[in-house]
């Protein structure tokens, strides 16, 4: 959970953690485009992809494109992303080397997002990284058929990374305005998922009110295979630090402060007054 309350500037942790953020799928890659234009600096951008025809602005790019696709992706099948990925298992795991911590994006319930995503937080524990994936889920109307794979796959990150953060659709359209269209909650998912990511980065990369080290994250993270959420409010003026606290039970992300209930970790954000619920 990251609460933006006009906090002093982070002051930079010595040495700095490496961090390799991969953006898998269309959502995935998409995702880490705007981001690779903001502020990560540092960070090592990766995007996969099952489509060789598919450009994208980010420098590393991880092409699982075989001949078993000719071109066409995966057809919304994620044992064929599943499949590509365990091919390249080797090649994914050197795009892992030398980080400390990974941070995978994607959308769940497609081919590739669902496919890959999993075999991928596997090639990155293996490396000796810390896992976080970070995911969207189908909105209801998508059909029962994308909701039962981003499920699966869904569980089957669970089996494999150190954390995961999951975002509905269906629970970000209680973020916008009442007239907003379709592809605004999409957008929305996408920004808030972002959000999520600069709360961790800025976690690694900078000391906090509360220090958290880096081995005390990994501790609480690691082989608990959970899942993870978080929110963002925003106050300013003389009580905002008050007012923040009492806008965080009634996020709509929070489930009316049950996930507040239900956490058994509270992480403090760097350079934020926020927390991280595990």
């Amino acid at each position: 959970m990251e609460t933006e309350i006009n906090s002093p500037s982070p002051q930079p942790v010595t040495p700095r953690r490496s961090v390799t953020i991969f953006g898998v799928g269309t959502a995935g890659v998409t995702m880490i485009e705007l981001m690779a234009k903001e502020d990560f600096c540092g960070a090592k951008f990766v995007a996969v992809n099952t489509d060789g025809s598919a450009p994208t602005a980010v420098a590393e790019s991880v092409q699982l494109e075989g001949k078993l696709l000719r071109g066409l992706g995966t057809g919304g099948d994620p044992e064929r992303g599943g499949e590509l990925a365990e091919e390249q298992f080797d090649r994914l795991k050197t795009s892992c080397a030398g980080a400390d911590v990974v941070l995978i994006l994607a959308g769940l319930g497609g081919g590739t997002g669902s496919g890959v995503s999993s075999v991928l937080a596997r090639a990155a524990r293996e490396s000796g990284a810390l896992v976080l994936a970070f995911v969207t889920l189908p909105f209801n109307c998508e059909g029962n058929q994308r909701q039962r794979q981003a499920q699966q796959a869904l569980d089957a990150l669970r089996n494999v990374a150190d954390g995961v953060i999951c975002l509905p659709h269906q629970k970000a359209v209680k973020l916008l305005e009442e007239h907003c269209g379709f592809a605004d909650t999409f957008c929305a998912s996408a920004k808030v998922l972002i959000e999520g990511v600069r709360g961790v980065w800025r976690l690694l990369m900078y000391r906090g009110l509360i220090e958290i080290h880096f081995e005390e994250l990994c501790a609480v993270l690691r082989e608990r295979h959970g899942e993870s959420c978080f929110a963002t409010v925003e106050s300013a003026g003389t009580t905002r630090a008050r007012d923040a606290i009492e806008k965080l039970p009634a996020h709509p992300l929070l489930d009316g402060g049950e996930a507040l209930k239900q956490a058994l970790h509270l992480v403090p954000q760097a350079g934020l007054a926020g927390i991280l619920l595990v």
